[in-house]
């Protein structure tokens, strides 16, 4: 039996009795209804109806703009159909009026129905190249939303791989990337989609205000008087779906963070050995029960401005009617006119329809195609791929001088008047308590980040005047948690060095068998084709310490003459971590490499040690010279060595 779960509106008892597990994080729902609140006061007093038409050509242009990008040919056939297609509609109603001229005439019938046959000709021809049109539309639709689909995804991977590292640590920018991603993937081709549609719906009602004025200037504000109170209507609820979006979607994106650790498998170990099931319940329909009282208000709101809109525009058609009614009765209209009027106005309000509700739905979906445009200009701005001079093949020395540097948005550096040498062929080790700016040093010391301040040369040339790829070509970098990539076993090791010519892959093996990954690919199902991935139906999930062999197989085969080790054992049980660091040291050769790691029995064999504390360089010298120097290192490999004794 299936049990009904709590409804939102009622508070879970995890939250009202002492003692028990409550709802998480109080400091994240006060942020998220302040959040709200500022959202939806900003945008929905901000924004008036005229307000929001204003911005309707600036957003039809950036939706031409991404349509013409992403498929030149669909967007200008759809464009030309539709606006044929609607032309077909006018010079159709016009042709209706000498049809029922013919008919109102006064003659016999053989004689009016043989008089009408050339407009009925007319009428017939211009509607079947109407129906050609709408197909060549359709067609040409069909081309293009995928076309604009492939294209946003594109520039979204493009962008995302060659902005700056520094952009992740930007909180505005990441967060703009994960909108983009989450809903503007889905939302911008929809907006392409359905600008298409609304141009072809603006047509058709330009073209039945045209043939009403053609046929009596009078019936335009009669058309007008019937139309414009449903326009308001629409557009008024528009409005409101509008100025509540922004701040709908955050809080969608707040619930969807409580809905993915109770689905996420990592997570499901974790929950249940925490208890943490009513807790995690219990915030998820707080959050669920906010969204659905704003999108509650939302709709209820524009179904009274809609009503609303409706009753006027029934009213402004009975006093357009009646208006037409007293033209007839006056003579001041002939019947024949007054028919076609009627069918022009029906036509005309079937088409406003069409163009309220597309401009409805482009506003809906233009905060999104906004979002696109905005993350490709900050992305562009931030790319990292700068002009500069090519990188040399190789160094015989390392200097770095002064270095500063502090993390975007951090007021306190995270390295601070660092400066040493490294030599050719080195293997240096880089240790220091938790937070001591290792890492950020590695990727400084690898292109990954600009310094602050200060300056990293290779032969008294500057890093910063090389081209970020060519210095990156130069290095290889083993990360503490290394990437997964849904691939197979030698793919993960090549992916290093992709383009490296390797056609027995003797290479990639050797680069395995060095880095004692061998063994575990050796016991995969197949081997080094075998899937790393439970996301394929054939493959299969390695253990920690055997990602961390694979990375370092990766780190071997890339080659570079600038090897970065971080925390590269870290997952390895004693036996593979000696290993490992052994070959390392041995095949060190021509190869300069820093092995950051806080085991200090890996460090002692190095041939130099610096030492960090809170972003400064403290110490440096070889093993028994630090041990001598009886300061920070030799306190630390005291206590280590002691706890392993």
């Amino acid at each position: 039996m299936i049990k009904k779960p709590r409804s939102p509106r009622t508070p879970p008892r995890a939250e009202v009795q002492d003692g028990a597990p409550r709802a998480l994080s109080t400091v994240l729902d006060a942020d998220l209804t302040a959040t709200f609140a500022s959202n939806v006061a900003t945008e929905a007093t901000a924004l008036s109806t005229w307000q929001l038409l204003r911005r309707l050509p600036g957003l039809l242009r950036q939706i031409a703009a991404l349509s013409w990008a992403a498929h030149r040919p669909a967007t200008t056939g759809v464009l030309l159909a539709e606006a044929g297609a609607g032309c077909a509609t006018a010079l159709g109603l016009l042709a209706t009026r000498g049809i029922l001229a013919h008919l109102f005439a006064q003659a016999p019938t053989p004689d009016r129905i043989r008089g009408a046959l050339p407009a009925l000709i007319a009428v017939a021809l211009w509607y079947a190249v109407r129906g050609v049109l709408v197909s060549g539309a359709e067609h040409a639709r069909a081309l293009l939303v995928p076309a604009v689909q492939r294209y946003l995804e594109e520039r979204l991977c493009q962008s995302a791989v060659e902005v700056e590292l520094a952009a992740f640590e930007d909180a505005d920018w990441h967060d703009l990337l994960n909108r983009v991603k989450d809903r503007g993937m889905r939302f911008v081709p929809a907006a392409a989609e359905q600008f298409c549609k609304w141009v072809g719906s603006a047509v058709a009602l330009l073209g039945a205000a045209a043939v009403l004025g053609a046929l009596d200037p009078l019936l335009l504000p009669l058309l007008t008087m019937s139309l414009l109170p449903q326009a308001w209507g629409m557009l008024s609820a528009a409005r409101l779906e509008y100025a509540s979006g922004l701040a709908v979607w955050l809080l969608r994106r707040r619930l969807r963070m409580c809905t993915e650790p109770l689905t996420d498998p990592d997570f499901a170990a974790e929950i249940r050995a925490c208890t943490a099931r009513e807790a995690l319940l219990a915030q998820y329909q707080r959050l669920a029960a906010t969204v659905e009282q704003e999108e509650t208000r939302v709709g209820v709101a524009q179904a009274h401005r809609t009503a609303v809109g409706r009753a006027l525009g029934g009213i402004g058609t009975a006093a357009s009617y009646t208006a037409l009614g007293t033209l007839l009765a006056t003579s001041a209209l002939p019947l024949s006119l007054a028919g076609a009027a009627v069918l022009a106005t029906k036509s005309a309000q079937a088409a406003l329809i069409g163009v309220i509700e597309g401009t409805r739905e482009l506003f809906k979906l233009g905060l999104h195609v906004e979002e696109f445009a905005t993350f490709l200009r900050q992305s562009e701005r931030r790319t990292y791929l700068r002009p500069g001079l090519p990188c040399p093949p190789a160094f015989s020395e390392i200097q770095v001088r002064n270095l500063t540097f502090a993390y975007p948005g951090e007021n306190a550096p995270a390295l601070r008047d660092v400066s040493f040498t490294i030599g050719r062929g080195e293997v240096v080790a880089l240790v220091g308590e938790n937070g001591s700016g290792k890492s950020t040093l590695a990727k400084l010391l690898a292109g990954l980040y600009p310094p602050t301040h200060g300056a990293i040369c290779w032969d008294g040339q500057d890093i910063a005047g090389f081209t970020p790829q060519s210095l990156h070509e130069r290095v290889a970098f083993v990360m503490q948690c290394p990437a997964r990539w849904p691939s197979t076993a030698r793919d993960n090791i090549t992916i290093g060095r992709h383009d490296r010519t390797d056609p027995t892959h003797e290479l990639s093996t050797q680069a395995a068998v060095t880095a004692g990954a061998d063994r575990a690919i050796a016991s995969l199902s197949n081997g080094y084709r075998t899937l790393l991935s439970k996301k394929f139906a054939q493959g299969c999930e390695l253990s920690g310490g055997e990602w961390q062999r694979i990375a370092v197989a990766r780190g071997h085969f890339r080659d570079a003459p600038l090897l970065f080790l971080d925390e590269p054992t870290s997952a390895m049980d004693a036996r593979a971590e000696a290993r490992v660091i052994d070959q390392i040291r041995r095949l060190a050769g021509n190869r300069t490499v820093l092995i950051i790691t806080h085991r200090l029995a890996n460090a002692r064999h190095c041939d130099r040690i610096l030492v960090l504390r809170r972003g400064r360089l403290v110490e440096q010298g070889t093993h028994d010279e630090l041990l001598t120097a009886d300061q920070d290192y030799a306190g630390a490999y005291a206590l280590q060595r002691a706890a392993h004794s």
